[in-house]
């Protein structure tokens, strides 16, 4: 009896191809996979502070239960980013910004201090308005992309069963060829690094390059 089509055409799971016996063959565009496994690293990138990977988390957790609408300090909100780099508070690339001497424990001006009252987290937020110009995400910089991980494992799997499988060459790239349309489970991993894995619709047409990101141990 004939069934729906999971996920995909109806010979992503093998049932209507030239070697299923007794099924009418439906011929689809399969299509090659390619793609580029970097490393987070990047040569220290990792550590690099921007708003949203540093900075955010400090002032959500010391500051904005009064910077914050309905909070004593509701005039100077610091719950966003724009809010912020407001440039009454804060000159990217300036130590003199107010937001620091307000946050400065040897400052007259520093009366935000003793909520704060951490010498590292202070030093994330200084490093991260003279440094690095207060920027909002780690993209902000030039050339943030990883060093291509060569020899990385890329499996596309469905109901458990590995159908393509390949390594990434010496530039990080790889190619699974003639992949039928379908929905996968896809995993990427090498020794060393933590294991990627997604959800994965093949298409017919269209098929975009992937960039995977696998993160060091």
């Amino acid at each position: 009896m004939p069934t729906g089509a999971e996920n995909g055409g109806c010979n992503a799971d093998g049932c209507h191809t030239t070697e299923a016996e007794g099924r009418v063959f439906i011929n689809t565009n399969d299509l090659d996979l390619a793609g580029m496994v970097t490393s987070n690293d990047n040569g220290g990138n990792s550590s690099e502070i921007s708003y949203e990977s540093s900075v955010k988390s400090i002032l959500d957790a010391k500051c904005i239960s009064c910077h914050k609408e309905g909070g004593s300090e509701s005039s100077i909100p610091l719950t966003t980013y724009a809010e912020v780099t407001d440039p009454r508070l804060v000159t990217p690339g300036s130590e003199d910004s107010l937001l620091l001497r307000k946050l400065d424990k040897n400052s007259s001006e520093g009366t935000m201090w003793p909520n704060l009252n951490s010498n590292s987290e202070y030093n994330t937020i200084k490093d991260w308005i003279v440094e690095y110009n207060a920027r909002e995400y780690l993209s902000d910089t030039i050339d943030v992309a990883g060093e291509p991980v060569a020899g990385a494992k890329v499996r596309l799997s469905k109901n458990g069963k590995i159908k393509y499988q390949t390594k990434t060459d010496e530039g990080g790239e790889f190619i699974l060829e003639k992949v039928k349309a379908g929905a996968y489970s896809m995993k990427v991993y090498k020794k060393g690094y933590d294991a990627y894995n997604q959800s994965y619709q093949m298409n017919q047409t269209d098929v975009t390059p992937l960039e995977i990101t696998l993160k060091k141990k």
